[in-house]
C-alpha cells in the first residue's frame, strides 16, 4: 500500500517537518555524487521512504546516439540490466515525457496511457506496473533525460508525490550537470598534463639526439640516427641532409629518404634558382610551406621535383657552422599543413646539431685517413723504423715509439712542437708519465689502458698537459706491433692536437648562452615598447565614457601589435563629433607597431591639429602622409588597411570611408557591410598628389541611424585566423553570420562571445594576425 497522502493538520506538522529534512537529506547526497550510477544509487536509497517506488530510474540522454539510456535500473531492490530507448520511439512514455518537457502521471495504466501514448509497450524487463509517474530533468532550459517511480499497486500517487519527484528531480539534474562538469574538467586537466608530457619528452629527445650527433664522427651514422629519431618528433615522409660544396658550386643529395626509401646520391648546380636548397642556402634563412601550390612562389617561380612525388608541407633549414654554411637540413610531408612553428623550432635546433657533427666528421675522416696511412706503412715496414722516422718527422701530427712496456724509445719533431719535450728528456718514461696531470680523466685513462691490453689498434681522446703546464687535448692512435707469434714488441702512437676543437666547442656553449641572454635582453625591450606603445593608444575607457554600449576585442599576436583602435572627440561648427577607426597596418610585432605609431600620428596631426573631419579627405591625406614619411612617392610594401567613422549624435548620422577595410552596420534587424576602398594606404598605385587629384581614391558614405543600432569596425585577423576541425581560415562570411546571431546580447557579452568562438575555432594553432573589433551601440 502507498503511504498516507499529508494533510494540513496540526498533528502531520512534526510528520511534514520530518520529510522536508529528509528531501534535504537526499538533495545534499545525490548533488554531491559524481557518477550516473552513483545518483541512481543514492536515490533509490531514500526515496522509497517518502513513496513507493517499486521501480526507480533515472534516463540519461545521449546526444551522439539520440537515445535515452537507463542505467541502474532498480525493481523492488533488484538490479536490472542497462536499457535505452531511442527518442524517435514516439509510444514510450519515457520518450513522450523527454520530448514534451511534461510531467506523465498515471494510476490507472490501462485507462489512462492514451493520454500520452496511442499504444501500451511492454516493459523492457521486470513486469508492468499499474501508477506510473515520468518527470523531464532539465538544466538551463535544455533537456537531460527523465526521472521515474512506478508501483505495481493501481492509484499509488497523488500530487504530493508528484512534488517530492519534482525536488528530487531538481536534484538529479543539478547533480548529473555536475557530473558532466566534472567529466569535462578532468578531460581539460588531461589534455594539459598530455601537451606539457608532450613537451617535456620532445626537449629529452632533442638533448639526446644533440648528444648522440655531436659524439658521432661519422657520416652515415650521423644521417641514421637524424632519420631514426627526427620520425618521432615530426612528420618526415621524406627527410634529407644535403651537403654545400662551395668550391664545385654544388648541393650534393648525400643522404635523402622517402617513406624509407634512400636515394641514390645527387648534385643540383647552385644556379638553379627552382630549387629549394639553393634559395635557402644563398639568402642563409629557412623555408617554412604549409601548401606548396599556393606558397611556392615566394621563394621560387615553378615547382621541380628532383625525384619522388611532390610533398605539400616542407621546411628547410640552413646549416650554419660559425658563419659557414654547410648546407640544409629538410623535412617534408605529402600532407597540406603538416608543420607548425614548433616543428621549425626543432628543425632549427637539429641543424645546429648535424652542422657540427658534419664538421666534426669532416675533421675526423680526414685525420683518420692520414693515420691509416701512417698506420700501413708502419705494418708493412716494421723492420725500417728509422726510414718511417723520417718521413714521421716531416707530419704536424706526433709520432711516439715505444717498446713493449710502453717506453719511449723514439718521437717525432712533431711530438717537440705539440708538447714542448725533446727526446733526451723523456727516453724510457711512458707518455703517462710524461703529459699526464691533474685533471686528466681517469675513465679515459681506463679505457686506454683496457684498449692497450686487446694487443689491437684502438683511438682514444685525452687531457693531457705540456711542459709548460697549458692544457692540451690529444687525439690519439695507437698501433701495437707484433711478431710472429702474436707478441707486442713495440708501439707506435700517431696523434694530433685537438685542443682547438675543443675550445670551439667550449666557445658554443658560450655562444648560445649569450644568444640566451640576448633574445631576454629583446624580449625585455619589446615588452617596455608595449608599454609605450599602449600609452599612445586609446584605453577602451576612453570609448566606454562616449559610447557606453561599446566594447574592443584586442588580441596582438605579439607582444607588441600592428593592429590598433584610434578615437577622438571634437567640436566643429557648434556640432560634437566622435571620429573612430579600426587601423590594421601591414605586419606584427615590432614593425607593426613601429607603423602604428605612424599611423596614430598622421591621424592625431589630421584631425587634431589640421582639423580635419571628413573621413574621406583625412584618408586622402594618411595615404600621402605615409608615401612622405616611408617611401616619398615610389610604392612600398608598408601601409596600413583602415576604417573610419565621423559619429554626429545630434544628425543621428555617420559617414564612413575605408581603405582595404569595411564597416558592417545592423539597423532593425538587417545586416549591411558597407565596403571601403580596395587598395590600403601607402600602397597599390603610386599615389602622389597629381595621381589623387585626377582619381577619387576613397569615398565618403553616409548612413542615418537610430537608438540601439550597431556598428562594427574590424582587422582582418579574425577572418585569416585558421583552426577548426580542418584547419582552415575562419573566414568573413561567418564572422558576418557571428555578428548576427549575437545582436540578443549586451556589448560586453557579445566581446566575449567573440573571444571564446575564436579560442575554440584557433584551438592548439598559432594566432596568424593581430585581432580587432570594435562595437558600437549608438
Amino acid at each position: 500500500m502507498p503511504p498516507p497522502r499529508p494533510t494540513a493538520n496540526q498533528d502531520d506538522i512534526p510528520s511534514a517537518n520530518k520529510q522536508a529534512k529528509l528531501l534535504g537529506k537526499i538533495g545534499k547526497s545525490i548533488t554531491s555524487a559524481r557518477s550516473i550510477t552513483k545518483i541512481v544509487e543514492d536515490a533509490y536509497d531514500n526515496v522509497n521512504a517518502l513513496m513507493d517506488a517499486a521501480v526507480f530510474s533515472i534516463g540519461i540522454y545521449d546526444e551522439d546516439t539520440e537515445r535515452l539510456v537507463f542505467r541502474g535500473v532498480t525493481e523492488k531492490g533488484k538490479a536490472l540490466p542497462e536499457f535505452s530507448y531511442s527518442v524517435k520511439e514516439n509510444d514510450q512514455l519515457a520518450v513522450w515525457c523527454f520530448k514534451n518537457k511534461k510531467n506523465v502521471v498515471i494510476n490507472d495504466h490501462a485507462k489512462e496511457y492514451k493520454k500520452y501514448v496511442s499504444k501500451i509497450k511492454r516493459p523492457t524487463g521486470g513486469r508492468s506496473p499499474e501508477s506510473i509517474i515520468y518527470l523531464p530533468l532539465k538544466s538551463r532550459r535544455k533537456a537531460l533525460g527523465v526521472i521515474t517511480v512506478q508501483s505495481f499497486v493501481p492509484n499509488t500517487y497523488s500530487k504530493y508525490h508528484i512534488n517530492v519527484l519534482k525536488s528530487i528531480a531538481i536534484y538529479a539534474s543539478i547533480a548529473l550537470e555536475n557530473s558532466r562538469l566534472y567529466e569535462d574538467m578532468e578531460k581539460s586537466i588531461q589534455r594539459r598534463t598530455e601537451a606539457v608530457q608532450v613537451s617535456q619528452d620532445n626537449i629529452k629527445v632533442l638533448s639526446e639526439i644533440g648528444r648522440q650527433l655531436t659524439s658521432t664522427l661519422d657520416f652515415e651514422t650521423i644521417f641514421n640516427k637524424l632519420h631514426k629519431n627526427v620520425n618521432q618528433l615530426m612528420s618526415a615522409d621524406v627527410f634529407g641532409v644535403r651537403i654545400y660544396h662551395r668550391g664545385r658550386n654544388t648541393i650534393e643529395y648525400k643522404f635523402e629518404m622517402e617513406k624509407g626509401k634512400r636515394y641514390a646520391t645527387m648534385e643540383v648546380s647552385m644556379d638553379d634558382d627552382n630549387n629549394y636548397s639553393v634559395w635557402c642556402i644563398k639568402n642563409k634563412k629557412e623555408i617554412f610551406i604549409n601548401e606548396n601550390l599556393k606558397e611556392h612562389k615566394k621563394y621560387t617561380k615553378k615547382i621541380v621535383v628532383p625525384d619522388g612525388e611532390m610533398p605539400h608541407s616542407v621546411i628547410f633549414y640552413p646549416m650554419k657552422f660559425g658563419r659557414k654554411v654547410v648546407g640544409v637540413i629538410t623535412v617534408q610531408s605529402f600532407h597540406k599543413n603538416a608543420y607548425t612553428k614548433y616543428d621549425l623550432d626543432i628543425l632549427k635546433t637539429l641543424s645546429s646539431y648535424t652542422a657540427i657533427a658534419l664538421e666534426n666528421a669532416r675533421i675526423y675522416e680526414s685525420m683518420e685517413d692520414k693515420v691509416k696511412e701512417r698506420t700501413k706503412e708502419l705494418q708493412a715496414k716494421n723492420q725500417e723504423l728509422e726510414k718511417l722516422s723520417i718521413v714521421a718527422s716531416e707530419t704536424d701530427n706526433y709520432v711516439i715509439i715505444s717498446d713493449r712496456n710502453d717506453k719511449i724509445e723514439w718521437v717525432n719533431a712533431g711530438f717537440t712542437r705539440i708538447t714542448g719535450y725533446q727526446l733526451k728528456n723523456i727516453l724510457g718514461l711512458t707518455a703517462a708519465e710524461v703529459l699526464r696531470g691533474t685533471d686528466t680523466g681517469q675513465s679515459d685513462a681506463l679505457a686506454i689502458a683496457r684498449s692497450i691490453k686487446t694487443k689491437k689498434p684502438f683511438t682514444s681522446e685525452i687531457l693531457n698537459y705540456r711542459k709548460d703546464g697549458t692544457p692540451l687535448w690529444l687525439h690519439l692512435n695507437v698501433t701495437p706491433i707484433l711478431n710472429k707469434k702474436k707478441e707486442v714488441v713495440r708501439y707506435v702512437s700517431l696523434g694530433s692536437d685537438i685542443t682547438g676543437l675543443k675550445l670551439s666547442e667550449e666557445e658554443i656553449s658560450n655562444q648560445n648562452a649569450i644568444i640566451a641572454k640576448k633574445n631576454q635582453n629583446i624580449t625585455s625591450s619589446i615588452r617596455y615598447a608595449k608599454r609605450i606603445q599602449e600609452a599612445i593608444l586609446p584605453l577602451k575607457s576612453t570609448l566606454s565614457e562616449h559610447f557606453k554600449k561599446s566594447f574592443i576585442l584586442y588580441k596582438p599576436k605579439d607582444i607588441v601589435s600592428g593592429d590598433f583602435c584610434w578615437f577622438s572627440s571634437v567640436v566643429s561648427q557648434g556640432r560634437k563629433l566622435n571620429l573612430i577607426a579600426a587601423v590594421d597596418c601591414t605586419g606584427h610585432g615590432v614593425p607593426g607597431a613601429f607603423m602604428s605609431l605612424i599611423g596614430n600620428s598622421l591621424l592625431n596631426d589630421i584631425v587634431n591639429t589640421r582639423r580635419e573631419y571628413s573621413p574621406d579627405k583625412i584618408l586622402e591625406q594618411m595615404h600621402k602622409g605615409i608615401l612622405r614619411s616611408l617611401h616619398k612617392g615610389g610604392d612600398s610594401p608598408d601601409g596600413m588597411e583602415i576604417a573610419l567613422c565621423v559619429i554626429d549624435d545630434k544628425a543621428k548620422v555617420i559617414e564612413f570611408a575605408g581603405a582595404g577595410r569595411s564597416l558592417v552596420s545592423i539597423q532593425n534587424g538587417k545586416l549591411k557591410t558597407v565596403r571601403g576602398s580596395l587598395l590600403p594606404l601607402g600602397m597599390g598605385l603610386k599615389a602622389t598628389a597629381r595621381t589623387l587629384k585626377r582619381r577619387n581614391r576613397f569615398e565618403k558614405t553616409k548612413i542615418s541611424f537610430k537608438s540601439n543600432d550597431t556598428f562594427y569596425l574590424y582587422s582582418d585577423g579574425y577572418c585569416d585566423q585558421f583552426g577548426g576541425k580542418h584547419g582552415q581560415k575562419f573566414m568573413t562570411s561567418k564572422f558576418i553570420d557571428l555578428l548576427k546571431g549575437i545582436q540578443d546580447k549586451t556589448m560586453r557579452q557579445q566581446e566575449k562571445v567573440l573571444d571564446e568562438t575564436m579560442e575554440d575555432w584557433k584551438g592548439k594553432l598559432p594566432q596568424l594576425d593581430d585581432i580587432l573589433v570594435i562595437g558600437i551601440m549608438v
